[in-house]
């Protein structure tokens, strides 16, 4: 069965403040479009942090984590990894976000990173296609990291 996401692993780069492919893959226009305006989840990792977070444009929302008034430590993650695609939506994304949050808190995959969210995630309200945004996204993307 073919994924249906993208997933995508950013260096942080502290001069460009820009994120650059860990791959030096190219990025297409569809998938620059994608990263400019449309539905994102990310995960910053570091050596001992890690933060989740949701976004509707996703370069946008990573310069703005550059701001020196952000109480967002970019210091503590060395990249980002961030999925697009069908089953990420808007009706979907507090879900994803929340999920991910409790498996970096209880996955021992995981154990040396703490969390620098805040929160849980926002609170979700019942949306078509929950289940399979669980088994065809949330867990193979869990898988991928």
């Amino acid at each position: 069965m073919a994924k249906k996401y993208i997933l995508k692993e950013f260096k942080i780069d502290r001069v460009s403040k820009t994120p650059q492919p860990v791959k030096n893959e190219r990025i297409g226009i569809k998938d620059q479009q994608r990263l400019e305006n449309g539905n994102s989840i990310y995960i910053y990792f570091g050596n001992t942090h890690s933060y989740v977070g949701q976004t509707k444009h996703f370069l946008e929302r990573y310069k703005q984590h550059f701001k020196e008034q952000s109480k967002f430590a970019l210091h503590n993650y060395n990249c980002v990894v961030m999925s697009f695609g069908q089953l990420i939506t808007r009706n979907s994304l507090d879900d994803i976000e929340s999920q991910l949050i409790a498996y970096i808190a209880a996955d021992g995959k995981h154990k040396e990173v703490l969390s620098d969210n805040s929160t849980v995630g926002n609170s979700i309200i019942p949306y078509a296609q929950q289940s399979q945004v669980k088994s065809d996204f949330i867990i193979p993307f869990w898988q991928d990291l």
